[in-house]
């Protein structure tokens, strides 16, 4: 973790950020389309009673699945990230969700 002195306090470091486009050609685990390893993540998610998939971001990111979103607990990140992991592979798999903390 860097450590920001005092004259950098309030500054915003650039970030890079390298996006791969995703093609016609792109292939996730076992050689399987990422369109339909997606279209498969999503009717499962939702044949388990997912309610939380109204929030979540599925995306292709060259052979990658990458699920982003917000949901209510941990159990759900798990629950996703086990579902997703079963069809996809954890190789090809790439989460970006938070849970939601309630007081």
């Amino acid at each position: 973790m860097e450590q920001a002195s005092q004259d950098e306090v309030g500054k915003v470091k650039e970030r890079a950020m390298i996006l791969i486009p995703p093609s016609s050609e792109c292939r996730g685990a076992h050689g399987v389309d990422v369109k339909s390893l997606i279209s498969s993540v999503k009717t499962t998610l939702l044949a388990e009673g997912a309610k939380e998939t109204e929030s979540l971001c599925f995306r292709a990111l060259g052979d990658l699945v990458v699920i982003e979103g917000t949901v209510n607990s941990r159990a759900d990140v798990e629950r996703i990230r086990r579902i997703a992991e079963r069809i996809v592979g954890a190789d090809h798999l790439v989460l970006w969700i938070s849970c939601l903390v309630s007081s």
